[in-house]
C-alpha cells in the first residue's frame, strides 16, 4: 500500500527519487528502495512524515499542490501539516 501511494505521489507532481531525497537530506539509495517495495517504513515513523514533507515542499515548489492533494483526496487548502497527515493516512 505503501509503496503503491508513494509512486502515485511522486508521478502525479513529477518527482523523482534524486528530488525527493535532496530534499530529505538522503541518500538516493533510500528512496529507491521504498519506491521499489523493499524498504516500508512506519506508518508513523519519522520516516514515512520526513516523505510527507518531501511530497509537499516538491510539490509547492514545481505548483503542483492540488495534483498532490488530489492524489489521496484531502482537501484543497489547509496548512502543509494537515495536508501532510492526510497524506499518510
Amino acid at each position: 500500500m505503501f509503496t503503491e501511494r508513494l509512486n502515485l505521489a511522486m508521478n502525479k507532481i513529477g518527482a523523482r527519487s534524486p528530488d525527493i531525497a535532496r530534499i530529505i537530506g538522503c541518500d538516493r539509495s533510500n528512496i529507491d528502495r521504498m519506491v521499489k517495495g523493499g524498504r516500508i517504513p512506519k506508518k508513523n515513523g519519522k520516516s514515512v512524515w520526513r516523505i510527507a514533507e518531501a511530497l509537499y515542499l516538491f510539490a509547492d515548489e514545481h505548483g503542483e499542490t492540488e495534483k498532490l492533494i488530489s492524489c489521496f483526496g484531502g482537501k484543497k487548502s489547509g496548512t502543509p501539516e494537515l495536508i501532510e497527515s492526510d497524506l499518510i493516512d
